[in-house]
């Protein structure tokens, strides 16, 4: 079950999100990510760095210092390291620096409103690995809103699972579908590559409050329509779903997009610790795009049922803790898209932990 095997608990050659792209307006910032702490700044030129967060010489965070060019100074002892290369480039006691040191640099990249870290194998970070911006939602004609960072107290795994397996929301989040109707629509999973998409299509009325909220209650319908709800899984760092596209309308010829939209929220997901996660929170849409009033109000919904999701994961992880599990894993039918994502995540974890014994046996001194 979770997390997979002991000691092989994170997916490291794979795209994560370490922070909005606007917090580092403020200067540095500490992050840890996969029991990594990283220190994230912006160079000279604007562009992000992402460095072993702790000072060699004491083990002060770097993060606690100042950008000083390309490079960040400690705050303790005054020592500088370089954000492009890790070099040690001062050290206020004496005149040299030492040639072969190197800190820590990871790869990162600007990519839509965030700073995407690549915490493996630096050789295989390629960017055209990031999800497209066009076919998330944040490309031309698309209005997009950070919501925050939610901290949640439970491994990673949980939330990409309760994301893939929607069945909770008719539960948990109720106010957001039609229940029977919801839980009685067929789920069709799709493969593509690496990634996967479980949709979900139902015939519902007017979704009383959540519609009221998304389309307005001046666009009230009396019949029947077709929506979709989506999962689509990109990498273990980010999932989108959206809730209620609306596809038909009975006695309907044509949807008018200007008002049933498209409406994106977007679920990064980046591991902490072994039990801990980073939840960035984000939505894009299509439609309404000059409304400032309903950015304000999803904004406190999005907040709202994120929260439900972080309070489930994090009594789950409590008591994953405390109670391993009795019996074996009692599975449904609801779960397929859930399950073949745990198994494309403990293919890359089994996948790298081969190459890493492999390394080792090669170069003992790699590890």
């Amino acid at each position: 079950m979770y997390p997979f095997a002991e000691g092989n608990v994170y997916v490291r050659n794979a795209w994560y999100v370490a922070a909005f792209a606007e917090e580092l307006d403020d200067g540095p910032i500490e992050r840890i990510i996969m029991d990594e702490p990283i220190a994230l700044f912006r160079m000279a030129d604007g562009k992000p760095a992402a460095m072993w967060g702790l000072c060699p010489h004491r083990f002060y965070p770097l993060a606690n210092g100042i950008v000083i060019g390309d490079a960040i100074q400690c705050n303790y002892h005054g020592f500088r390291f370089d954000g492009r290369t890790g070099a040690c480039v001062k050290i206020p006691s004496q005149s040299a620096s030492p040639k072969g040191f190197r800190q820590r640099i990871y790869p990162i990249v600007e990519h839509g409103a965030w700073l995407w870290i690549w915490p493996g194998d630096p050789a295989q970070a390629d960017p055209d690995l990031l999800p497209s911006l066009d076919e998330i939602g944040f490309g031309p004609g698309w209005r997009n809103e950070n919501v925050g960072l939610q901290p949640t107290a439970g491994r990673a795994q949980l939330l990409i699972e309760n994301l893939m397996d929607l069945t909770h929301v008719a539960f948990l989040h109720g106010a957001l579908v039609d229940g029977d109707s919801f839980l009685e629509s067929p789920i069709q999973v799709a493969e593509d590559g690496t990634a996967m998409r479980a949709t979900r299509l139902a015939r519902t009325p007017w979704v009383n409050g959540f519609y009221d909220v998304v389309f307005g209650p001046d666009n009230r319908f009396a019949g029947l329509h077709e929506s979709q709800t989506e999962s689509w899984y990109h990498s273990p760092g980010y999932i989108r779903t959206d809730i209620g596209t609306i596809r038909t309308i009975e006695g309907v010829a044509t949807i008018d997009r200007a008002v049933f939209g498209l409406l994106n929220f977007h679920h990064i997901v980046t591991p902490e610790t072994r039990h801990s996660t980073h939840y960035f929170s984000a939505f894009s849409r299509n439609y309404r795009l000059d409304d400032d009033d309903f950015s304000t109000t999803m904004k406190q919904l999005d907040r709202d049922v994120r929260a439900q999701d972080v309070v489930a994961v994090g009594q789950i992880e409590e008591r994953l803790q405390k109670y391993p599990p009795q019996s074996t894993e009692l599975l449904a039918r609801a779960d397929k898209a859930a399950v073949m994502v745990r198994r494309k995540i403990q293919a890359q974890l089994l996948d790298e932990a081969e190459t890493a014994a492999i390394s080792q046996q090669r170069d003992p001194a790699a590890m």
